[in-house]
């Protein structure tokens, strides 16, 4: 069994907030202990005022949580700075927190160390990672895949990186009453679950596949061997500003597959490279892409049909969404209907998600996570 309550409250005074809150999902769980806990939050909240609170009516609750770029709840739908926590209580699997702390100075035995200060006791027949790890400090492919190598391949890792409200100075994670910055919060579920998701951008390839010939890290300098300011030029024009370029990513194709996924370019530098939202591996084959806002928006329409589509039970009791501030960036008034076509697909199910400078899923079931732009994510969660 899984019972979940989502709070979501739009109140400016976060003391208010965050009573509001909790009194809503005191209401819904009644007598029931929530196993854990997940907090989004606007950057202008006061963090410590709202963790106090949260621990004194649910003391040493395994919460994890993060600053964003916009909140989405089940309760009030799509918002911005808001406070949605969302508790969750189950009888058949484990939930525990773990945090790896100043992730950038050594990320390898940042993660080794939080998953061995974990105590799991459940059986291990399934596992999963929800993270929502700092965004600005250290790369999110880093990140992914440093805790990809730490859990093991056979645990999947969902979630997205911390916002600031594109203000770009500094965000914020938060574990258990820790407000925390350079760091990887996490939720490591194991014991009887069922669960599936969906990956999905609205964005298409268009033209040639080409190589990504020369990259270090999110630094792109060479493209089917032209220099990736001038590669992009031949398809935009000489005149096109580089801050056109983000709406049109590059689908990164690391093996044989049509599954892709995608890096959005932010600022050009003098030798003529371009600088990415996430690391590009050298050598991979890439496409450019091409989308509009019905396709963004149908995107995440597409994302809950592929998750509702492959759970693996009859019914699920819990969804999680994670999308990217970019896309709210290119839908504007219109991101609302990313909620209201996913709210069309999950009906009453309880639901949490937010805005996020990066994704974290796997393509595919069975495949390690990647780090994603601009792509809406479906997580679903039950036992039945």
């Amino acid at each position: 069994m899984i019972k979940v309550s989502v709070g979501h409250s739009e109140d400016i005074d976060s003391i208010d907030a965050i009573e509001e809150v909790l009194a809503h999902c005191k209401e819904e769980l009644g007598d029931l202990k929530p196993s854990a806990g997940i907090l989004f939050t606007g950057i202008d909240h006061k963090f410590k005022d709202i963790l106090e609170k949260i621990e004194s009516e649910y003391p040493g609750l395994e919460l994890i949580g993060c600053t964003t770029v916009g909140e989405i709840s089940s309760q009030k739908g799509f918002t911005d700075d808001s406070i949605v926590l969302t508790l969750i209580y189950s009888d058949t699997m484990e939930i525990k927190a773990g945090v790896a702390r100043n992730f950038s100075k050594d990320p390898q035995n940042s993660a080794q160390d939080a998953i061995q200060d974990l105590d799991l006791t459940a059986g291990d027949t399934m596992r999963l990672c929800i993270t929502t790890p700092t965004s600005l400090t250290v790369s999110g492919a880093v990140i992914v895949d440093v805790l990809q190598e730490t859990l093991g391949e056979e645990t999947a890792i969902y979630g997205g990186t911390a916002g600031d409200q594109f203000y770009l100075v500094q965000t914020y994670q938060f574990y258990k009453t820790e407000i925390l910055d350079d760091a990887v919060p996490f939720l490591i579920l194991s014991g009887d679950f069922l669960y599936s998701f969906g990956v999905n951008s609205g964005w298409d390839p268009v033209g040639e596949k080409f190589v990504v010939t020369k990259s270090e890290g999110n630094v792109v300098q060479l493209l089917d061997d032209k220099p990736a300011f001038e590669f992009y030029q031949t398809y935009f024009g000489e005149n096109t500003i580089v801050g056109k370029f983000t709406e049109y990513p590059l689908a990164i194709i690391e093996d044989d597959s049509e599954n892709f996924y995608l890096r959005a370019p932010f600022q050009a530098n003098e030798d003529g490279s371009l600088v990415f939202f996430g690391d590009v591996p050298q050598g991979v084959h890439a496409q450019i892409t091409n989308s509009t806002r019905d396709d963004i928006v149908k995107g995440s329409e597409a994302s809950v049909v592929q998750a509702l589509k492959s759970y693996p039970g009859s019914e699920p009791e819990f969804a999680i969404c994670f999308s990217c501030g970019g896309r709210k960036m290119l839908l504007g008034s219109r991101t609302k209907e990313e909620y209201e076509l996913v709210k069309k697909h999950t009906g009453d199910l309880p639901l949490c998600g937010f805005y996020s400078y990066g994704e974290i899923s796997p393509l595919e079931r069975g495949k390690p996570s990647k780090y994603h732009n601009e792509t809406f994510i479906t997580l679903l969660l039950g036992t039945k």
